[in-house]
């Protein structure tokens, strides 16, 4: 069982399901009457996620990155799963009692720390990537939890009655696969880029230690070798 739960633990911090959720809880609490908060949860999570885009393209289709810390690709899966999660759970605690409503921040802030160790671990990101994108997102939940106002029972039915409907019309999964998909190209035509930087981490076999590889793509094929040269195991998630 725990096996099984480390081995999927990744879903947690996908596009196809955080941004999903994040939609969900913007109308939940714009439902209970808290508008100005429904607007800084909204507003930050643009601006964290932007920034983050721009961090992952600027390495993606420049090269850009900082190989002193480790800072390559910032981890896209532990901003998602730091933003989201501590909200969505104090949210629905909230609904029960106070102490429920902490339980569940306390809930979400846990699997928010789970999500480096994992990604680190199985050689996904290095601790510099994942430490920002953890960051960035404790930054977006912390900017909505200030002076959190309990949800009622009756604003998460009305929440679910609203949105349901509309998830059998638009599944949510492919829509923020879509959505990957319109910024990358934009990204593309934006920096100009004609091919595509790829980082992948591989343990090294005689001391365990991550070693760095970078690789160039162009029309699917690799142009420049990667550096260090030597195959990688893992490279990141398609959406982290």
């Amino acid at each position: 069982m725990i096996t099984f739960f480390w081995d999927h633990f990744l879903y947690f911090g996908e596009s196809r399901l955080a941004l999903p959720l994040a939609v969900w809880v913007a109308v939940c609490i714009g439902v209970a009457g808290q508008g100005w908060r429904a607007l800084r949860w909204t507003g930050s999570f643009v601006i964290g996620g932007t920034l983050l885009l721009a961090a992952k393209a600027a390495f993606s289709y420049t090269g850009w990155s900082v190989p002193s810390i480790g800072l390559y690709s910032v981890s896209g899966h532990a901003m998602l799963t730091a933003s989201v999660y501590p909200v969505l759970f104090m949210l629905l605690g909230s609904v029960l009692g106070k102490y429920t409503g902490w339980l569940g921040l306390a809930t979400g802030v846990g699997l928010a720390l789970v999500m480096p160790v994992v990604l680190v671990t199985d050689f996904y990101h290095t601790i510099s990537e994942t430490l920002i994108g953890l960051g960035v997102g404790f930054a977006i939940a912390g900017v909505t939890l200030w002076r959190w106002r309990p949800v009622r029972i009756v604003d998460v039915c009305l929440t679910m009655a609203l949105l349901v409907p509309v998830a059998f019309l638009f599944d949510p999964r492919a829509v923020a696969e879509d959505m990957q998909g319109a910024l990358r190209s934009r990204a593309v035509q934006w920096t100009g880029a004609s091919g595509e930087y790829l980082r992948s981490i591989d343990p090294d076999p005689a001391t365990g230690k991550p070693v760095v590889s970078i690789e160039y793509f162009e029309d699917g094929r690799v142009v420049k070798p990667a550096q260090p040269a030597g195959s990688a195991r893992s490279a990141e998630p398609a959406s982290g």
